[in-house]
């Protein structure tokens, strides 16, 4: 299967960019998330900085949500 991607620039450039680096992204969100499950699992936190990475790392899976799940396999 072949798929082409066209966009308009410079009208489109952020379009076209989300497509160019999207693996990056992807990538980058994944070692966030690998980063806070870690250091909730493995570090010892005070009260005060393991509620805030559970915050953190809840906005950040919310925000993935919209991803498909294959992207995380």
């Amino acid at each position: 299967m072949k798929a082409t991607l066209a966009f308009e620039l410079p009208e489109q450039k952020i379009e076209f960019l989300a497509a160019v680096f999207g693996i990056d992204i992807l990538s980058t969100l994944t070692e966030i998330k690998e980063y806070l499950r870690t250091q909730l699992k493995y570090q010892e936190l005070s009260d005060e900085t393991r509620e805030t990475l559970e915050r953190v790392r809840a906005t950040v899976n919310e925000a993935c949500e919209i991803l498909p799940p294959e992207l995380w396999s």
